[in-house]
Parts: C-alpha cells; sequence; structure tokens
C-alpha cells in the first residue's frame, strides 16, 4: 500500500508499473473526519478486501489509480467551505447581538444542521481553537486542490475563498490551531475582538 501525501496529478501511472508477485500497489488516501474516526479510500479494492475488512469497517472503491485521491480532496472540499460557512454565520450571529449557542442549537435542528456543524459550532462558539485537525494541513491541502482545479480548466470560486482564508489563518500564526479558527480570521478582517 502507498500512503504518499497527494500530489496535484493523480498517479495512474503507478499503477501500471510492473509488479513483482509478492507486491501490489493500491492508492489509499486516508483522512480523519474530525470525530476520531479514520476513514480510508482505496483503489484496487477487491484484491486488498480481506485485508482493508481487519483495518475498518468502511470501505468504499472509488475507482482506479489517483480516484483516491480526486475523492480525499472532495472530501477536504465539502468540510472545510462548511466550516467558513460556519464561521461566517457565528459571525453575524454575534455581530447582530444574538448569542452564538442558542443560533447554533437552532442550526442544527434543521437544514443547516450537518456533522460539521455539530463538531465545530461549539467550538467557535466557545471560542475553543485547540486543534482537532490543525488548520495549515487544510491549507497545504487547499493549495493541491487548487492545482489539481487549474490543470482540470475549473473556476472553483468557493475553494479560492477558503484558499485565502487558510493563508491568512496561517499567516496570523494561527496554523497549529484548529480550522475552526477561521472564525478568528473572519473577526480580524471585520475589526472585531477575537475574544
Amino acid at each position: 500500500m502507498v500512503r504518499a501525501p497527494p500530489s496535484p496529478t493523480p498517479e495512474p501511472a503507478l499503477g501500471s508499473r510492473p509488479q513483482r508477485r509478492v507486491a501490489h500497489r493500491l492508492d489509499e488516501r486516508q483522512w480523519h473526519d474530525g470525530l476520531g474516526k479514520r476513514l480510508r479510500v482505496v483503489g484496487r479494492l477487491e484484491r486488498a478486501r480481506p485485508l482493508l475488512e481487519k483495518l475498518g469497517t468502511t470501505i468504499t472503491y472509488i475507482g482506479d489509480h489517483g480516484a483516491g485521491q480526486v475523492a480525499k480532496a472532495c472530501n477536504q472540499i465539502v468540510q472545510v467551505v462548511n466550516i467558513e460557512g460556519i464561521a461566517e454565520a457565528m459571525l453575524f450571529a454575534r455581530a447582530n447581538g444574538v448569542d452564538c449557542s442558542t443560533v447554533l442549537r437552532a442550526l442544527q435542528a434543521g437544514f443547516a444542521g450537518s456533522k460539521m456543524l455539530d463538531l465545530m459550532g461549539p467550538k467557535m462558539a466557545g471560542r475553543d481553537f485547540a486543534a482537532g485537525i490543525e488548520a495549515r494541513l487544510h491549507q497545504k491541502d487547499y493549495g493541491l486542490i487548487l492545482e489539481m482545479a487549474h490543470e482540470a480548466g475549473l473556476a472553483m470560486p468557493a475553494v479560492a475563498i477558503v484558499a485565502q482564508q487558510l493563508n491568512a489563518l496561517v499567516g496570523q500564526g494561527w496554523g497549529k490551531q484548529d480550522t475552526s479558527a477561521l472564525l478568528k480570521v473572519l473577526e480580524a478582517a471585520n475589526g472585531r475582538s477575537s475574544d
């Protein structure tokens, strides 16, 4: 199993290299869901299924070599764009004199509810920016995602904005804090007190 950091270009060539009888390549990407669960995406699934079933319970075949990398990038897009939206909602509530925890409970019960809101909303409302996942890692991922999007000829405005916010977060020296610290970036940009 090859577990290299993602690159901007998927790696189909790795799977086409000649292989010895004892070694097989898998395209495996892994990420954490922020709730203590490790998720894996693996190419060449059926051959590896017996081993993978010993390592985890949810096993999903995405596609040939490079597909796992794309799936991980999709995961990061959805997660961190969501975190930015939560940060903006918390800033908006506070700026309008509404208690963030109360707004959070209302959002969780409606269509805005999500696992990410359940995880990041209380951290932002309670101003707990201790890292679950360090924001600098999301910044690195977003740099790669933008490169991949550029190579594919895609405009991705939400990704571009979030990448700027992550760059600002790291630039402020908050890169080892949780990505929920995107709230602090918004507060600083709006001249609002961080605490």
